[in-house]
């Protein structure tokens, strides 16, 4: 069904709080040095200085004069750049280089050249912190933004915006961290592939985080984010999402491995994107709670049977605190759908989740799906208002906190919740916690 080949890859500012949990598998920074760059500074300088006679000037080259543990801390400005390539070795879990712009979306890279690749990211241990990224205008073909290809990397606070194929991306990595981003109008139109706004596909398993979460993806704002061109034999688009875990089965590689690390998903927001709000598409022993996912598929109800939220294939799932609303009045365009294949160990967990839509929950099996989670508290409702968002609209101006008269309040499940929330407010506020991305704060 997947772009069998993921390649290796409204202007809102939303304040959010970048918090790491214990869950985290990243630690802090160990520099070695810190250099800088600016607009008006020149490649040949040390880069040991904030000013024009002493910083250097362009990222690309910057990255290329890295060791593993340094800082890069980049002045506001516009960075016309191609093939930003950052591979130097010697990262790891403890020794992180962190690449930053100093004031948030101060530091704007646009991508261009013939090449499709952005911002790639192979050297392990690193941090991109608080650009803006984007490509230049009428591009022909696809491009992509951020490529996430090492291990034990943490993409934060960034807007990455118009990529003419993902925003955000993985591949052949693990212990990814990716979180406070806002990732939209990113699109698939000129090749036989699809992309994402944030998407990880076919993850490698290097080294386990033990008792929490190997990659997660959280806190994020992902909306109008499509694809239409048509993928390979299947003919038509299948991407486009706000958020996809595409083939953690590895199937599609051959010899390739399963991967069985635990992923999460919590507190995103995904709205108005063609494809789905969060599609786990054959990825085991993931969590996915406190979301929020409203009004998604534009384009991909034209063609399949969707979920705002969806799992394909994925086994030991949970779906946990999330509201999904489904504002398509198609058949099977559904709030929450479930498609579970061939296997006697499916279980796929739901517990307090408010579905809504015409058409709130579909699943399709040939073995027993819903085992093990009890399964309890969820709600449907067929009314797209029942959850009470205060301005749930797709364009400007959009809010999905709840109104205080909003059915959602202290209807959450405690244990099962994520323990802050999208505006960084910590759970539970009430008796219990909010369904959704924002916790319910008078």
């Amino acid at each position: 069904m997947k772009n069998l080949f993921l390649q290796l890859t409204m202007m809102f500012c939303l304040g959010l709080l970048a918090c790491c949990s214990k869950e985290s598998p990243l630690v802090s920074p160990t520099n070695t040095a810190t250099y800088y760059v600016r607009t008006d500074g020149n490649d040949s300088n040390n880069g040991l200085t904030n000013s024009s006679a002493g910083a250097w000037k362009t990222i690309k080259a910057s990255v290329g004069k890295l060791v593993a543990g340094d800082n890069l801390l980049v002045a506001d400005g516009t960075y016309n750049e191609y093939e930003v390539n950052i591979d130097f070795t010697g990262g790891s879990k403890t020794v992180r280089t962190t690449i930053q712009s100093i004031n948030k979306w101060g530091a704007k890279l646009v991508l261009d050249g013939p090449s499709n690749q952005g911002m790639a990211i192979n050297a392990n241990g690193v941090i991109i912190d608080k650009f803006e990224i984007t490509w230049a205008a009428n591009p022909t073909s696809d491009h992509k933004g951020i490529e996430i290809y090492g291990n034990w990397t943490t993409i934060s606070n960034c807007n990455v915006h118009h990529c003419p194929f993902s925003g955000i991306s993985g591949a052949y990595c693990d212990n990814v961290l990716i979180e406070n981003n806002v990732v939209h109008d990113n699109y698939s139109m000129f090749s036989t592939e699809n992309g994402s706004g944030i998407s990880i596909w076919d993850p490698h398993m290097i080294e386990e985080n033990v008792g929490g979460y190997n990659i997660i993806i959280r806190n994020n704002i992902c909306y109008n984010n499509w694809a239409t061109s048509n993928v390979g034999s299947v003919g038509e688009p299948t991407d486009g999402n706000g958020i996809i875990l595409d083939d953690f089965h590895n199937s599609q590689t051959p010899g390739g491995q399963n991967y069985t690390y635990k992923t999460l998903v919590e507190n995103n927001l995904c709205f108005n994107n063609g494809g789905r709000g969060i599609h786990n598409f054959y990825s085991n022993n993931v969590t996915i709670r406190n979301n929020t996912v409203y009004g998604n598929n534009y384009i991909l109800k034209n063609f399949h049977d969707v979920g705002e939220l969806e799992n394909t294939g994925g086994l030991n799932v949970a779906f946990y605190n999330n509201i999904s609303v489904s504002t398509a009045n198609l058949p099977g365009v559904n709030a929450l759908k479930i498609t579970l294949e061939n296997s006697g160990s499916n279980i796929t967990k739901l517990n307090n989740n408010i579905l809504c839509g015409s058409n709130p929950f579909s699943i399709w099996t040939s073995n027993t799906a819903l085992t093990g989670g009890g399964n309890s508290g969820n709600v449907t409702n067929t009314s797209i208002t029942y959850p009470a968002f205060a301005n749930p609209t797709t364009g400007i101006g959009y809010d999905f906190h709840l109104q205080a008269t909003s059915p959602a309040i202290n209807v959450g499940n405690n244990s099962k919740a994520a323990a802050i929330d999208l505006d960084g407010l910590t759970r539970p506020k009430g008796s219990n916690v909010e369904p959704g991305c924002y916790e319910y704060a008078n």
